[in-house]
């Protein structure tokens, strides 16, 4: 006599992965975050940065909202410009930018 067929019944399932943010400061200091797929580094887990005189300090990267993958931020310094003016008693002399 044959099997009657039956029916099995399978629910997916699905574990976001890990993945690490790796922060890379100028000086070669490393912090790394775990966050699973999908979600978002808060602000208040993003490491900060000091300041550094001469130059806008900043991260590589800035939005951390629904992380799909491991990635690695720098730190990127940019040299701040200033506008210099040189005066004398009759007025402006000579600007430098």
């Amino acid at each position: 006599m044959p099997l009657a067929p039956t029916r099995a019944a399978f629910s997916p399932e699905w574990t976001a992965n890990d993945n690490t943010i790796t922060f890379i400061y100028s000086d070669g200091t490393k912090l790394e975050k775990t966050i699973k797929t999908g979600e978002t580094l808060e602000a208040t887990d993003i490491p900060t940065l000091n300041p550094v005189e001469g130059f806008d300090v900043a991260w590589s990267v800035t939005d951390f909202s629904g992380i799909t993958g491991s990635t690695t931020v720098n730190e990127v310094r940019t040299p701040k410009e200033y506008t210099i003016t040189f005066m004398d008693e009759n007025g402006v002399y000579k600007t430098l930018n």
